[in-house]
């Protein structure tokens, strides 16, 4: 290995390069790790287990709070693991460092597969090692054909109930993110650029929340990260939904569709405060965490400041006001809530879309959540206190009342999951090879599980729904012989013209639930 200038570049150690970007925060060190333009006019953040193209530019931005230095190290399953550096680098407290340089981005070239790389740094107080897994992957592998040209429906086997993945449990929620996409437009602008320090901050902690139901967008609102999985939010936002979808904030100048999207949990909810606690896997975008102020720090008359989403296409809009005064055990009937708080009765130019979303001091410190607006033209934020008693009760949520809500926010197959499902034998050794489905009767399988290599497991499902040859949806079954040593994922090709594959959905934990979402 070549070891003549302190950042080795070859191709596979430039493949590297791309996954400076860590989900623990704690640390006193940060990386984040931009695809950006060739010209750097644009820029998107990766986040940790993104799949990401095979060609594209990069900037890797390291921040650190204390001095030290840094090293990384790397391994594929064709490259043992090594360093990417000739030395370790040097850091001082305060310094951001930008690799290669401001102006400068990395040209990468990849090869498909799995990477999993250490970050090291060892500094006065602290000696922080993390391990990671991000995917280079060209999906036109997958969508050269929809299979379905190459099928043999001649050799008809009997069908093997144990061979089904349980697909009908799957939450793959195609028009979930048509309805995302169709709705979602440039966000921000120039002015997060030039926007305030607390702005910045504010923005960093605040996610935009997306309240669905019946597969229709119920509503919208903000809520607050705690942490990178934890988020607090009003509880009339995320009311009688049947699933709840989180988009942390991402960074400047990058459009919603770019940004990556969480399914959340609800942990528990209080009527009263109108205050809820829902939960994500962890959120490794370029966020930050909020801090609460007590609310005996308050005064009438000082400036408040408030980062919430007024409209689906005006998402992260800064707002500023003052305190009018302290209410406390305030009542309040509105949107199903009974509210009996204390609350900060202030002037912030606040509209519902601001629901859930912090109101904060000059120093960017959390007093309040703002919740409600009444015909007076005043304000009301449920106060920072109710919010720390609150997050002291314990998780209980067990679903909503209503019965028209999914329990659990589960789909169960019925019993009749597997019927219509017909499966062949392609290489006529007595097992079947691939199964389908045809939903209208019409001699076309609209859905297929796919077993390429005829090893007795299904290693794709497609999906073709308006039988346009072209496959929305291809699940790359983890565990399989094709994808093994890795989790479900899910491709969608939202225009549905086979031009390529535009999001990615995770599912970590194997509960046959999308956990996160990233644009390709």
């Amino acid at each position: 290995m070549q070891k003549g200038r302190n950042l080795v570049i070859s191709t596979i150690r430039i493949i590297i390069l791309i996954f400076l970007t860590i989900s623990a925060y704690a640390s006193n060190i940060d990386f984040d790790l931009y695809l950006t333009t060739p010209d750097q006019s644009k820029s998107i953040h990766v986040s940790n287990n993104e799949i990401i193209p095979l060609e594209g530019n990069l900037q890797i931005k390291v921040y650190s709070k204390e001095d030290g230095f840094i090293d990384i190290f790397y391994e594929s399953q064709e490259t043992p693991r090594d360093s990417i550096l000739l030395n370790p680098i040097e850091i001082k407290a305060g310094q951001v460092i930008t690799i290669p340089s401001e102006d400068k981005s990395f040209n990468l070239e990849l090869s498909s597969g799995e990477v999993n790389f250490e970050l090291a740094f060892k500094g006065e107080t602290e000696t922080f090692l993390k391990k990671t897994t991000v995917y280079a992957f060209d999906t036109e592998n997958l969508i050269n054909s929809s299979y379905r040209d190459q099928l043999d429906l001649t050799n008809k086997v009997s069908l093997d109930e144990s061979s089904i993945y349980e697909i009908e449990n799957f939450k793959n929620k195609y028009s979930t993110l048509m309805e995302i996409n169709e709705k979602v437009s440039n966000i921000r602008g120039d002015l997060t650029l030039r926007g305030s320090s607390i702005y910045s901050k504010l923005a960093k902690g605040t996610v935009l929340i997306i309240n669905y139901k019946n597969d229709q967008i119920l509503g919208y609102g903000s809520g607050i990260l705690i942490d990178s999985q934890h988020i607090i939010t009003n509880h009339h936002v995320i009311y009688d939904t049947d699933e709840l979808y989180v988009v942390p904030y991402g960074g400047p100048n990058i459009e919603l569709k770019d940004k990556s999207m969480h399914y959340a949990e609800i942990l528990k909810v209080s009527n009263e405060k109108d205050l809820a606690l829902i939960k994500t896997i962890p959120i490794s975008d370029d966020i930050g965490f909020l801090e609460f102020s007590d609310e005996g720090t308050i005064d009438v008359g000082m400036n408040t400041h408030a980062v919430g989403h007024p409209d689906i296409q005006e998402t992260w809009t800064y707002a500023r006001g003052y305190v009018n005064n302290l209410r406390k055990n305030y009542t309040a009937e509105y949107s199903e809530i009974s509210l009996n708080a204390n609350v900060i009765q202030n002037s912030t130019d606040v509209i519902p879309g601001f629901s859930g979303g912090p109101l904060s001091d000059e120093n960017g410190n959390v007093i309040g959540i703002n919740s409600f607006i009444m015909p007076d033209g005043f304000q009301y934020a449920v106060t920072s206190n109710e919010v720390l008693n609150f997050l002291k009760k314990p998780n209980d949520f067990d679903g909503w009342d209503n019965s028209s809500s999914s329990e659990n926010n589960i789909e169960i197959a019925d019993d009749n999951s597997l019927e219509g499902y017909e499966c062949f034998d392609q290489n006529k050794d007595g097992k079947s090879d691939f199964c389908g489905r045809d939903l209208n009767n019409n001699g076309y399988l609209e859905i297929i599980y796919v077993d390429h290599d005829y090893d007795g497991s299904y290693d794709e499902y497609r999906e073709d729904e308006n039988e346009n040859e072209v496959d929305e949806l291809v699940i790359a079954i983890g565990g399989s012989s094709k994808y093994p040593n890795t989790h479900d994922k899910y491709y969608y090709d939202l225009e549905d013209d086979g031009s390529g594959f535009d999001e990615v959905g995770h599912d970590y934990d194997g509960d046959m639930i999308v956990d996160e979402y990233h644009s390709i």
